[in-house]
């Protein structure tokens, strides 16, 4: 009967990723199984530690979220750079409040391009631009 070696990860119930072995001079290798199993091995082989796939941003990255909007890691919270950007600009943003980009353009976070609004006025804006309305 085989033993089942699982990842070292914590938590982790997956089989060990099948690895390649080297001899120290390079010149003999074989398959044994590694320290993780094979999603914990690309996490730490690509981001540097196990947790999400966002450890990334820790080395000062960004990326663009689903809604197309580009994030940080600030403090350890993922947020978005246009509320950043306005928090740090003009202090805290109200509950309940949207933070608007004046030329409708997700990627542009310059200070000057960034309007609070109220969620109604900021879905009614919106709204009127779906429907053809002009800016």
């Amino acid at each position: 009967m085989e033993t089942v070696t699982l990842c070292s990860k914590s938590d982790c119930i997956r089989k060990r990723k099948h690895v390649y072995c080297y001899s120290k001079d390079k010149q003999k290798r074989w398959i044994c199984y590694g320290k993780f199993c094979s999603m914990h091995y690309e996490r730490k082989r690509l981001y540097g530690s196990m947790g999400s796939a966002c450890a990334k941003v820790n080395r000062g990255e960004a990326w663009i979220g689903s809604s197309g909007y580009i994030k940080v890691s600030f403090y350890g919270k993922e947020v978005y750079v246009h509320r950043l950007v306005e928090a740090l600009t003009n202090g805290p943003i109200p509950e309940g409040w949207h933070v608007h980009h004046k030329d409708f353009n997700k990627r542009n976070n310059h200070w000057d391009n960034l309007q609070r609004m109220p969620h109604a006025a900021h879905m009614t804006l919106h709204g009127l631009e779906r429907n053809g309305v002009s800016r």
